[in-house]
């Protein structure tokens, strides 16, 4: 690692001093379409910053502000990935945790059941990648997670989803 004072900021005070108003821009920009709030964003691009002065090696040929700004970015759309990954699980597939859930109704059990049987239909690589996706990890993020090419995840995931489309009840 670079420890080189001339080089980049060597403290984390130094490189928000530096590259502040920059990830406020960002921030500001990506929470414009997204339903995470630009202060959440911008608490995601410090910690990436935080992260950059630490790993920063200059031997790869980016400056540090090109380094720890890419860094910033990466962060915040990781964030926006995750809250909108979120969003995309089927109301059917969530379930409450608090014990006010009841499934003494017929109707209740019944999807139950058809819930089970949609996931017995899955094989097993397909119910682990479907597992991470519900989770909110990206294709890439499941890949490294399970060793896995991207290709691979991404096959899986439309095999699991072209089961539930035949195997849905209307």
């Amino acid at each position: 690692m670079n420890t080189d004072n001339s080089e980049f900021p060597i403290s984390f005070e130094q490189a928000v001093d530096t590259l502040g108003e920059s990830i406020k821009m960002y921030a500001q920009k990506y929470s414009i379409n997204s339903d995470i709030d630009s202060e959440d964003l911008i608490q995601e691009g410090l910690i990436a910053v935080e992260n950059a002065v630490r790993t920063y090696d200059r031997s790869y040929g980016a400056s540090f502000k090109t380094y720890a700004l890419r860094c910033a970015r990466n962060a915040m759309l990781d964030a926006i990935d995750k809250v909108s990954a979120k969003k995309r699980i089927p109301a059917e597939m969530k379930v409450s945790l608090d014990n006010s859930f009841d499934i003494s109704s017929e109707e209740d059990i019944s999807y139950q059941f058809v819930a089970e049987d949609l996931i017995k239909s899955l094989s097993g690589f397909e119910q682990l990648v479907l597992s991470y996706h519900i989770a909110g990890y990206s294709a890439q993020e499941i890949s490294g997670k399970i060793g896995r090419p991207v290709k691979s995840v991404q096959n899986a995931l439309a095999r699991a989803k072209a089961k539930f489309k035949e195997n849905m009840p209307m």
